[in-house]
């Protein structure tokens, strides 16, 4: 197990998600059902009503990460409060590795093995050490199979390709280039949830894809089995698999055990 990847886990893992077991929703690949034109008013209030909406959530799964040219693979624990805080814990071969604990401003984070280090701080600056825009709601969103940035979109046109609908929009910052985006969503057009996202930028190449796939349904919502997730610059790839496993408990009141002894030595950031 490489020390650079365990050191820095936390930073990639902030973006994965949970599990359940009830039915699931297979893709059928010979499906060539014609998907009905719709306007992007009655698109947008079919993604709204089928929002997967919790207070509680307990997640469990098995991750494979790639950060940094090093790969591991790792048991996966989520505990979240809705639009509140996101607990988090990450282990192999029962040996603790990290707990996490993200906030609405902030992140705090202990590394349990094989160095005992604590990284406690904002988003901004866990921005310099990834060169990633991190927000608690890009990572809740992440978590529960939500659209990433839909809430903020303007309207637009609703086309349709690959037997899906497909919305674009292209993020412009006050006429600059620099911070300059476009965000590219394909909907299921049996569920009206998002099976993938591309959030792409010119100026500096860099690219996020999120793919959700095999949705599972639970009282009476669908939530994916399986998240992919990469995230590529120029300098590095971060790539992230995550299957589920059952059992999702949802509304059931979590606990956020998150303690750092004297024994953990600070991350500084420079």
């Amino acid at each position: 197990m490489k020390r650079n990847l365990l050191n820095n886990l936390f930073l990639s893992v902030v973006f994965v998600v949970g599990t359940l077991g009830c039915s699931v929703l297979k893709p059928n690949p010979n499906n060539k059902d014609k998907i009905k034109t719709i306007g992007y008013k009655k698109l947008k209030n079919y993604i709204n009503e089928n929002q997967f909406n919790y207070e509680w959530l307990k997640l469990k799964g098995d991750a494979n990460i790639v950060f940094k040219g090093d790969e591991e693979k790792i048991k996966t624990n989520f505990r979240l409060r809705n639009d509140s805080i996101i607990w988090m814990n990450f282990s192999k071969a029962s040996i603790q590795l990290l707990t996490g604990l993200v906030g609405k401003d902030s992140l705090k984070a202990v590394i349990k093995y094989p160095e005992k280090k604590y990284f406690s701080g904002t988003f901004n600056e866990l921005q310099k050490m990834i060169a990633v825009n991190l927000s608690f709601k890009l990572i809740e969103d992440l978590l529960t199979g939500r659209m990433i940035g839909y809430e903020k979109s303007k309207k637009t046109n609703v086309q349709i390709k690959e037997n899906k609908y497909y919305l674009k929009y292209d993020i412009k910052d006050n006429g600059t280039n620099e911070n300059n985006y476009s965000v590219q969503y394909w909907i299921n057009p049996k569920l009206f949830k998002c099976d993938s996202i591309v959030v792409s930028s010119a100026a500096n190449e860099n690219i996020m894809v999120v793919s959700y796939n095999h949705w599972s349904q639970i009282e009476n919502q669908y939530f994916p089995m399986k998240v992919n997730f990469n995230f590529t610059n120029l300098s590095d790839t971060i790539a992230l698999e995550l299957k589920y496993k059952s059992p999702l408990k949802i509304n059931a009141q979590q606990n956020f055990p998150f303690k750092v002894s004297e024994k953990y030595i600070p991350i500084v950031i420079e």
